[in-house]
């Protein structure tokens, strides 16, 4: 291929080119607001809720619009923490009614990854972090039926260029009669409907797939409302869902390692799983662990209270903070890149180039690159390797490159964490008699955010590694044109130099300008823990008591009446992580 065809041909790569010179301009504004709401989550842990919601009401974070989906569900999540449910449910239904409009991603926005990256998309909450806004709709009231009350509250004005999204209120405290009271368990009925509607939703999507889909929590939160409200009807409907529940142990949850130990061999098979029997499914890709043995037995243990009316308190126990999403970095070559490009013409032009910049400018190093892929395609055919793009010579020069250029791109990843803690919850009445309650993972949320961004990372690696990869084109076909202006006046020594220097300098700044999309619920618990229970009526100070290996500790949680004549919820939340499974976390 002659130069003058490149250049007769290259206004076909013109908007390919502007993509790529666009999408050095990088979108990275959200990098300061994320330090605020790391610096905000830390609050969280260490009880300093009044400066925790100062820092998400800051300018700087309600005016990030693209991210307003986080903003409402940590201040939610702040005001829930602190007893105010009623405030936090005007942040968690503006989150809901926002996960609604944004689960259809617009087209624009789509295109706009592309050019650009992630960030550059409105967050819209991944699929396990729109379920938890359900949960802690159901929760919120819950909780004032529980107390029988609404709280004392405050609301600050919260603004966005002069734009009110919330008016600043002061609401006093509240008591709520029978009819109040009874009015926040409809909701909460109606919201636990709601949240599988959303599940539905999900399943749907996912279908086929070994990723998150639904929700054995939402099942047992679900049942004992539908027990509290006690109707012939709610008692069937509980009935069905523990029966729901129980399937999902080898459906859908067997797919986490906090349940299954061969969670690896369930995921790689699981295209092939519905053709299985459950005997071939335990003992083979299902080796479950001692948690997968105790919701068994929790969700059996329910489900047969639901005919003896026993079992008065729902004990609910969220502990610990889920890792951080991060950004994790992948090196690939830039012939990979040139192999993505569909187009074959526009992909032999590119070729042409880069093979242009290997032999004539680059350091001899990249024509090394080119050499050993020849000689490694030569031992192959030696060997009778057939290899069908060994035959295709553009891919074979775009190998070469691969081994001479690479360059790096990032995406998002969630360490998944080891999650042998164990925690009870212990009352102790007023006479010293004490009733301990040992707690159940019904909701393993870590590795709910583990395995949905493991998924999403691994299908858009390819796209994303092309969508990279096209900018870097942008400072090599740079010091292309640079090479050849400069060779006949100034000659072959300073046009290659020049040319070099155009490369690093433009690769630096792809370097510098493209992130991952890391925005994330950072503020929800590792786990969610359940377990009902049969406790005489009376008051209480609650403590939960943790342990893991040797270590044991004990958290004061306040103080819980129970009352006698009704179905009763006792939640609770601990931060408290050891230090050995905290030095894992960073």
């Amino acid at each position: 291929m002659e130069f003058k065809m490149v250049k007769s041909s290259f206004s076909r790569i013109t908007s390919l080119t502007l993509l790529a010179l666009l999408g050095t301009f990088n979108f990275t504004g959200c990098g300061h607001t994320r330090s605020v709401r790391l610096q905000a989550r830390d609050d969280l842990e260490n009880g300093k809720l009044i400066e925790a919601e100062q820092k998400l009401i800051s300018k700087d974070v309600v005016s990030e619009a693209k991210s307003r989906f986080l903003t409402l569900v940590e201040l939610g999540t702040v005001a829930h923490t602190a007893g105010d449910y009623e405030k936090s449910q005007l942040f968690f239904e503006k989150a809901r009614e926002m996960a609604a409009k944004l689960y259809t991603t617009s087209a624009t926005e789509k295109a706009a990854t592309f050019i650009f990256n992630d960030n550059s998309q409105t967050y819209p909450g991944l699929d396990y972090e729109v379920s938890m806004v359900h949960y802690f709709l159901v929760m919120n009231n819950l909780m004032m039926y529980q107390e029988g009350k609404v709280k004392a509250w405050e609301m600050p004005l919260i603004q966005e260029d002069g734009k009110t999204i919330f008016d600043a209120r002061k609401v006093v405290e509240r008591l709520l009669d029978r009819k109040q009271a009874n009015e926040l368990l409809s909701r909460a009925r109606a919201d636990v409907l709601a949240w599988d509607s959303i599940l539905e939703v999900v399943r749907q999507k996912n279908r086929g797939q070994a990723a998150y889909k639904d929700d054995i929590g939402s099942k047992m939160l679900a049942a004992f409302v539908h027990r509290t409200v006690a109707t012939p009807s709610d008692l069937g409907t509980a009935r069905i869902l523990y029966q729901n529940a129980a399937d999902l142990m080898i459906k859908s949850y067997a797919m986490f390692p906090t349940f299954n130990s061969a969670y690896g061999k369930y995921v790689a098979q699981y295209a092939s799983l519905p053709s299985m029997k459950e005997s071939e499914l335990k003992g083979g890709v299902i080796q479950p662990t001692a948690k997968y043995d105790a919701l068994e037995k929790y969700i059996h243990f329910s489900s047969e209270r639901v005919a003896k009316k026993e079992g008065n308190t729902l004990v609910i126990l969220e502990s610990g903070m889920i890792p951080e999403k991060k950004e994790k970095v992948y090196n690939v070559g830039l012939g990979s890149v040139i192999n993505g490009i569909e187009d074959r013409t526009t992909r032999e032009i590119v070729t042409f180039i880069g093979a242009e910049v290997l032999i004539n400018f680059a350091p001899m190093i990249l024509v090394a690159g080119v050499i050993e892929e020849s000689i490694d395609q030569e031992e192959d055919r030696k060997n009778g390797v057939s290899d069908r793009d060994s035959r295709d010579g553009y891919k074979a020069i775009n190998r070469g490159i691969d081994k001479a250029v690479g360059f790096k791109f990032k995406l998002p990843y969630i360490a998944k964490l080891p999650n042998d803690v164990e925690y009870k919850v212990v009352l102790t009445a007023m006479d010293g008699k004490k009733i301990e309650v040992p707690t159940v993972v019904v909701d393993p949320v870590g590795d709910f955010a583990w395995n949905e961004v493991d998924q999403k990372s691994s299908s858009v690696n390819v796209k994303t590694g092309v969508r990279v990869g096209l900018k870097y084109l942008i400072p090599l076909i740079s010091a292309y044109k640079t090479y050849t202006n400069l060779k006949a006046n100034a000659g072959e020594f300073l046009a290659s130099t020049a040319a070099t220097a155009v490369w690093i300098a433009g690769k630096k700044v792809v370097d510098a300008t493209e992130s991952a999309d890391i925005r994330a619920w950072n503020m929800l618990p590792q786990n969610i823990c359940m377990m009902e229970a049969q406790i005489p009526a009376g008051k209480y100070t609650v403590a939960a008591v943790g342990s893991r290996a040797s270590e044991t500790w004990n958290i004061d949680l306040g103080h819980f009446e129970v009352d006698g004549t009704r179905k009763n919820f006792l939640k609770k939340r601990v931060f408290y992580m050891p230090k050995a499974l905290s030095a894992q976390k960073n």
